[in-house]
């Protein structure tokens, strides 16, 4: 660890901008109301270093640590941090609130010996010692609303929904209510019941659903013809789109 990772990490962060500018006192004044004796900070501003502390360079050199011998890279740690200096201290104090000591294995897994989860940066392996990193859980992208019926756009009217396994052509037509604001006055074919008579609530589950303010207002079974044709474009319109996903892939790894 460097010598003076304690400067680092206690070395605040500045805050800046025109808003401080704005804050200056501008002398416009006349010689007899200026003031005799003024210090050196600007008027009308605080001091604009931050207090807090930065440990991410801390959090970084454990990371440049993993996989060594825990019992070496606290020694080290020690070595450059002296309990008797305030500053120094905490850095060590910080230290023991990023890395896990206590730690069981189960099932292959890490967990507290006091029976929670492993919420720190870092955790010491039981039987080797070797600093390991925590394992981080998956990050779902959110992929935009998932709808509760398989749909096919037709136009910006008409649509092929899918309901409990029957194709339908549902009609639909912008979404109105009451003169009361707090009261839905439109009834949906597809939600019958479900749809909230709270009026932002039911603009919420249709946006959802429809992906537009939008009521199913008409409902027509359709044979199995018209399902049949319905699909090949549908499949055909997805094949398209690949493809031009493809064009467009290959175009920016010939301009790279």
């Amino acid at each position: 660890m460097r010598k003076d990772m304690h400067k680092v990490i206690a070395e605040p962060g500045r805050r800046g901008g025109h808003d401080f500018v704005k804050s200056r006192v501008t002398i416009d004044r006349d010689d007899d109301t200026l003031p005799k004796r003024e210090g050196i900070r600007r008027k009308g501003s605080y001091d604009r270093k931050n207090s807090q502390h930065n440990y991410n360079p801390l959090r970084r050199y454990l990371a440049s640590k993993v996989g060594q011998q825990w019992n070496a890279v606290f020694s080290d740690i020690c070595a450059n941090n002296d309990l008797r200096n305030k500053v120094q201290g905490e850095v060590r104090e910080h230290v023991g609130w990023m890395v896990h000591t206590a730690v069981e294995v189960i099932d292959g897994l890490p967990h507290a010996t006091d029976g929670y989860r492993i919420w720190r940066d870092f955790w010491v392996h039981p039987d080797t010692g070797v600093l390991m990193a925590a394992p981080r859980d998956k990050r779902y992208r959110w992929r935009g609303w998932k709808t509760n019926h398989e749909q096919v756009a037709i136009d910006a009217s008409t649509k092929y929904v899918k309901v409990d396994g029957i194709w339908y052509k549902v009609t639909f037509k912008p979404f109105i209510h009451d003169q009361c604001d707090d009261s839905v006055g439109t009834f949906d074919c597809i939600f019958l019941g479900s749809l909230s008579r709270s009026l932002d609530t039911a603009r919420r589950q249709l946006r959802q659903e429809w992906g537009a303010e939008i009521c199913a207002v008409k409902k027509r079974q359709i044979g199995s013809a018209e399902i049949r044709k319905m699909l090949k474009a549908r499949d055909e319109d997805r094949a398209k789109a690949a493809q031009l996903e493809l064009r467009k892939a290959g175009k920016k790894t010939k301009q790279v």
